[in-house]
């Protein structure tokens, strides 16, 4: 857990950021100052309006800005960088996950939110990055998907997913933090920072108990399978019974 962290490199004398920072918020400023001149929006009275809403809409998170960046190129490539378009933009991280996870529900699964529990429970709950062999085989376990539903699953995910040397995990932990809140629909309901929902949050949580019943459900068949068959130790077994 992040509160471990700390503890870890307290000989080192770690510094904490905070979003709320003044030189936090400093350096969003001037980022946002930059990338807005970079872009061509020079005119006081244009620049001054989007970078107040976007510095509002950031919240102090670079890792916001990281989402909407590519954004900002596109408007700025096809002539459209206003703050009317500026204001289509989710607001606030969480409105940056209800547009990405909404997508992956309704393009990419087509509304099955049991294909999508599948998909991202294992990942949201494992206790350290999942080997992609064994997220593969949890997965064509339960029956959800077949191989070539896994992959094209992956392929819509991999804005969300981070995958490096054979293992899986969610970009962010904020992402885990925020698909694994159950008074999520609340949240957005009663934040005003929160963007509008478009596929309604109460189908874009993800329970920690269903994400757990499918990596369960993997962990147990192959711990099963080794307590029964005498095998050797599997990339499969090693990662149930280390999740």
């Amino acid at each position: 857990p992040e509160t471990y962290v700390p503890y870890l490199l307290t000989g080192f004398q770690p510094g904490f950021l905070d979003a709320d920072d003044a030189q936090n918020l400093a350096d969003v400023s001037s980022y946002l100052h930059a990338r807005l001149t970079s872009l061509g929006v020079t005119e006081s009275s244009l620049l001054k309006p989007m970078l107040a809403y976007l510095e509002e809409s950031a919240q102090g998170l670079f890792l916001f800005l990281r989402f909407v960046d590519q954004r900002l190129s596109d408007l700025a490539g096809a002539g459209q960088l206003t703050l009317d378009n500026l204001k289509k933009l989710p607001r606030g991280i969480a409105g940056v996950y209800d547009e990405y996870f909404s997508r992956l529900l309704e393009e990419g699964f087509q509304g099955r939110r049991d294909a999508y529990v599948a998909l991202l429970g294992p990942v949201l709950v494992a206790r350290q990055p999942l080997p992609v062999d064994v997220w593969q085989s949890a997965l064509l376990n339960t029956g959800t998907f077949t191989l070539d539903a896994f992959e094209k699953g992956v392929n819509q995910a991999q804005q969300l997913l981070y995958i490096a040397n054979n293992t899986v995990r969610v970009v962010h932990k904020s992402m885990s933090d925020w698909i694994l809140d159950e008074n999520l629909e609340e949240k957005a309901r009663n934040n005003l920072k929160t963007a509008k929902t478009t596929s309604g949050c109460e189908h874009l949580s993800i329970s920690p108990l269903e994400a757990h019943r499918v990596l369960g459900t993997f962990c147990d068949y192959h711990i099963t399978s080794l307590l029964s068959e005498s095998r050797g130790e599997s990339i499969f077994t090693s990662g149930a019974l280390q999740n």
